[in-house]
């Protein structure tokens, strides 16, 4: 299993700034439950960060079309519609979007939270939920 502290310095080249709030905030927590409880959620926030940021060339309005056609697709009529409506620029960073990319890309989040976090720590990060 992976320790959280070692997931901390993975994702401190991501964001130090970031990272070094996180310590900040570890370290004035006293009990070790909520302590670990925080560290889990940090990690997976960081990951998770990551994951939806990590390809931003497959970010075209092409795939936007095609994103809110799979929507349609699928019976999303009232998301698709919403989608469109507000329109690529200010949906380009929408979590389900990403998601629809990464996805297209064969990078699937529960593989990639998996690889990142190593499946012991994210197994018990699921538990906590």
């Amino acid at each position: 299993m992976r320790s959280t502290s070692l997931q901390m310095r993975f994702f401190e080249s991501h964001d130090p700034e970031l990272m070094k709030k996180q310590r900040i905030f570890l370290n004035g927590v006293e009990d070790p439950k909520d302590r670990r409880m925080n560290e889990l959620v940090f990690s997976v926030g960081n990951a998770s960060h990551i994951y939806y940021t990590q390809s931003p060339n497959l970010i075209t309005e092409e795939s936007f079309k095609e994103f809110i056609q799979s929507l349609r697709l699928f019976g999303s009529i009232a998301m698709a519609d919403d989608f469109e409506k507000e329109g690529f620029e200010k949906m380009r960073g929408s979590v389900p979007y990403l998601r629809y990319v990464n996805e297209q890309a064969d990078i699937g989040y529960e593989e990639f939270m998996e690889q990142t976090l190593g499946k012991d720590l994210y197994d018990e990060y699921k538990s906590i939920l």
